[in-house]
């Protein structure tokens, strides 16, 4: 995963490279704490749901 600081845009993307996934996401500092964390705990989310074979 690629997790880029902005405070512009947020990026989603997924890609498939050699079977394997790679994400590309964006945290919004310009945005107020709680809604950054949410942010950090939903890509935390999709590491661990992939990590534990979940989805």
């Amino acid at each position: 995963m690629l997790l880029y600081p902005t405070v512009d845009y947020d990026l989603n993307q997924k890609y498939r490279m050699s079977g394997n996934d790679i994400y590309v996401k964006t945290i919004n500092l310009g945005e107020d704490f709680d809604k950054i964390k949410r942010r950090l705990l939903s890509i935390g989310h999709i590491l661990y749901d992939r990590e534990n074979n979940i989805a």
